[in-house]
């Protein structure tokens, strides 16, 4: 036989001859004997598959092309086939994508979803979002994402795209490739124990292309178990039923080995954020630094995703349990940040210490039996005094911490500057000031000594289990009524908006709408963290606002009153960042005519140092409001019958316009009215009451509130 060799001009004779490279490497081919095709097709000549699914939204399915119907205002929307071969544990996952202008879709994996239609996910999931590949997990409607992520190059240039998920126990591979081209584009890897068997599904979130379509879906079940749809519901994640060695949540590792072994540690690891409480030291890792862990031999007692926020944080752990210190007239704040048990300590000792101008009140009691403490200020503090009333609260979100500090501050400042500074002195004497540090109590014990994923909500046990976890609970500040049920929040009760059951259902809200009913406040503000910004009302984007916008103008008074902040930033009066519903500040507003802020420090608990900043840096905007209630333009007085006694009227200001069906009324046990304008002028009151006909007194106001006292 002849063997001819062609040999390339200008190469060595001896040179051996190229070989050449395939177009693809390691493409899992379709294996047609085992995988089982649950919607569209593979080839061109195949049949099209069509499943029955339970799904979220609406779906179209034509030409084997499964895309959204998205309405006006998208949401995201889940299509879960109802065939056996939706459900595996380990196995193969085959989904192909026509991208069309931009994806943003999960194909899930092992869900075990909650209701019909699908509401609340718990399982894995693949998400591509613009051209970016993560691997996320699923906990009850919480989303985090797991291990790394993958950029896929020129995915605006594919037609099709290739998903290939390899499930293996906890070991999880994805492999994306072009559709057509079958080159590969990316791959990602994961290890994650939470989840062993659930449904196949896709998701499409808000910024997915309509014109976007799933064109093939397909499993092989490697462990032969396709017909086994109902999974053993995995125990709670908190709690005294709690599943011992819960895998972490995505890439996060805590680590409990005893204190002797912390000299064993690689250098590499001895800057971990790490704690040690008595004989164990606990460890802040990633799986990389955790896997480097485990193999240095090094005994781990415990390894879990979640840890209450105290582990962390030494000055709270030295000054838990302890009695407060004196300092000077007041008493030291700047130690450490505070959880319910140090808050009721320091408003037990400021009226203990000031019985004369302060009183201790329990407002409310939450779902958890925790006492909602206010303190309020003022030189006849016993008594209902027929004076304006101000609210300054914090903490409707529990793990907002710095907001604390803002009002335990005002209350310092009040109680230890009265009689002495002649400004403080005439607040407290012309004024009530109600201070309620923690409205939620629930919600900042679980942050401070549970779980850090106890963010916003307070303590209601959504799903009747006896325990509240992490993920349950209700937003309050969008549990209010006005605006309740709107943009900017969520009926789902494992959402971190979600709203509650109904509106003003939480006794939080309850506790902080009936202290508002009695006092009929002048003003308030609600202090959170963080943004550098005084949010007016309203913030409903569906409501109008006053004509002039009072509470936009009165805002920009006080946020020029401050410095620059620790974050080199100046506070800046506006409406929120977002759409939001359900807020406290326009609920106030709305109902009684409050001139009620949402101040967003600009810190979210930073260290001690840049904590003592921020409240001094902070001080002049509320102080800036108490000045204005008492000393600028502003109309106080009193409706009352010929017998002196006081009417329930309303009373509004013919010059400023509102258009929200408010009806502000006087206040039901001196008939005492409070309403701001916006400059010195003249300016028309009008008062009706039942059985009289509306009354019109007109009222100069200069620099300084003009009293009115109206006989009906």
């Amino acid at each position: 036989m002849l063997a001819l060799a062609l040999v390339p001009v200008g190469a060595p004779a001896h040179a051996a001859p190229a070989k050449p490279k395939p177009a693809t490497s390691g493409f899992p081919d379709h294996d047609a004997q085992r995988e089982k095709v649950l919607h569209g097709r593979v080839r061109a000549s195949d049949p099209i598959v069509s499943t029955k699914a339970t799904t979220t939204g609406t779906w179209s399915d034509k030409g084997g092309r499964l895309a959204p119907v998205f309405a006006p205002d998208p949401a995201e929307q889940m299509w879960f086939p109802k065939a056996d071969a939706a459900h595996l544990g380990d196995g193969t996952v085959r989904v192909r994508i026509d991208p069309g202008g931009g994806i943003d879709m999960s194909v899930l994996l092992r869900q075990r979803y909650q209701g019909d239609p699908p509401a609340v996910l718990s399982g894995y999931g693949l998400t591509i979002e613009g051209d970016a590949l993560r691997f996320h997990r699923w906990d009850r409607g919480m989303v985090l994402p797991v291990g790394p992520e993958a950029k896929i190059a020129k995915l605006a240039d594919r037609s099709s795209v290739e998903l290939v998920v390899f499930m293996v126990g906890p070991q999880l591979v994805a492999t994306v490739w072009d559709g057509e081209t079958l080159a590969q584009l990316a791959t990602l890897v994961v290890h994650d124990t939470t989840y062993a068997f659930g449904c196949v599904g896709v998701r499409v979130g808000p910024k997915h292309d309509p014109n976007g379509a799933v064109t093939l879906v397909a499993t092989m079940d490697a462990a032969k178990h396709a017909t086994r749809v109902h999974a053993p519901r995995r125990a709670p994640l908190y709690g005294p039923r709690a599943a011992e060695g819960t895998t972490p949540f995505g890439n996060t590792r805590y680590a409990w080995i005893a204190s002797k072994d912390m000299k064993r540690l690689p250098k590499d690891l001895r800057g971990a954020r790490q704690a040690t409480i008595e004989d164990r030291a606990l460890l802040f890792l990633d799986t990389v630094g955790f896997e480097r862990l485990r193999r240095t031999g090094i005994e781990v007692l415990a390894v879990d995703s979640n840890t209450a926020w105290s582990v962390f944080d030494q000055p709270f752990r030295r000054r838990e349990g302890k009695p407060p210190t004196k300092a000077g007239r007041g008493f030291v704040l700047d130690d450490a940040y505070k959880d319910p048990a140090l808050v009721e300590g320091l408003l037990r000792a400021y009226h203990e210490r000031y019985p004369a101008i302060t009183a201790l009140v329990e407002i409310g009691r939450t779902h958890q039996k925790r006492p909602i403490w206010a303190l309020k200020i003022s030189d006849g503090a016993a008594k209902a005094e027929d004076e304006p009333a101000v609210l300054l609260n914090a903490a409707h979100h529990g793990s907002e911490l710095l907001s604390i500090e803002y009002v335990l501050d005002a209350v310092d400042t009040l109680v230890a500057g009265y009689g002495r500074d002649p400004r403080v002195t005439a607040w407290v004497d012309g004024l009530e000031i109600w201070c309620v540090p923690l409205v939620n109590p629930d919600g900042n014990h679980m942050f401070v000594h549970e779980s850090r994923f106890a963010i916003r909500k307070n303590g209601r046990d959504s799903d009747g289990d006896g325990h509240a976890d992490p993920f349950e609970g209700v937003d309050l500040n969008r549990n209010y009524p006005f605006g309740w049920g709107e943009i900017g929040s969520s009926k789902k009760p494992m959402h971190k908006w979600y709203r509650g059951p109904a509106a003003g259902s939480e006794p939080e809200t309850k506790a902080m709408m009936e202290l508002a009913a009695r006092e009929r406040f002048a003003a308030a503000i609600s202090f959170h963290t963080f943004g550098t910004e005084v949010f007016s009302s309203y913030v409903v984007e569906t409501a109008k606002d006053m004509k002039p916008d009072l509470s936009r103008t009165i805002a920009a008074e006080i946020a020029a009153a401050a410095p620059p902040q620790p974050n080199e930033r100046s506070y800046k009066a506006g409406k929120t960042g977002y759409p939001v519903a359900g807020t406290d500040q326009d609920w106030h507003l709305h109902a009684h005519g409050t001139i009620a802020y949402v101040l967003e420090g600009s810190h979210h608990n930073p260290p001690l140092d840049v904590r003592t900043q921020a409240v001094a840096t902070t001080r002049p905007v509320w102080q800036a409001l108490l000045d204005r209630v008492v000393k600028g333009p502003w109309i106080h007085g009193h409706v009352r019958d010929a017998s002196g006694k006081p009417v329930d009227a309303v009373v509004m200001i013919e010059e400023i316009a509102t258009f929200e069906g408010e009806r502000w009324t006087t206040r039901a046990r001196d008939g005492r009215f409070a309403r701001a304008v916006p400059r010195a002028g003249t300016y028309t009151v009008v008062v009706t009451a039942k059985g009289h006909e509306p009354l019109r007194r007109t009222v100069k106001v200069g620099k300084k509130p003009a009293a009115l006292d109206v006989t009906i």
